[in-house]
């Protein structure tokens, strides 16, 4: 039972203290949002990109792809 009121105290001293802190906190909260934003867009590309491999390709399309 201690661990929690340990937690619930940590908890409400740090959020009491956002004010003195408040630069930080929001580079955190930016850079956190940012990640979320770059996996949400890979794990998209990749849904796509399966998507598209698993599709059914006729004789008559073609991929070409110039080796500079």
């Amino acid at each position: 039972m201690g661990g929690f009121r340990h937690f619930f105290a940590l908890t409400g001293t740090g959020l009491r203290s956002i004010p003195q802190r408040l630069g930080a906190a929001l580079v955190t909260v930016i850079s956190i949002a940012t990640v979320i934003g770059v996996l949400v867009a890979l794990l998209a590309l990749g849904q796509g990109l399966e998507s598209f491999a698993q599709k059914g390709v006729s004789d008559e399309e073609v991929i070409v792809i110039a080796n500079t």
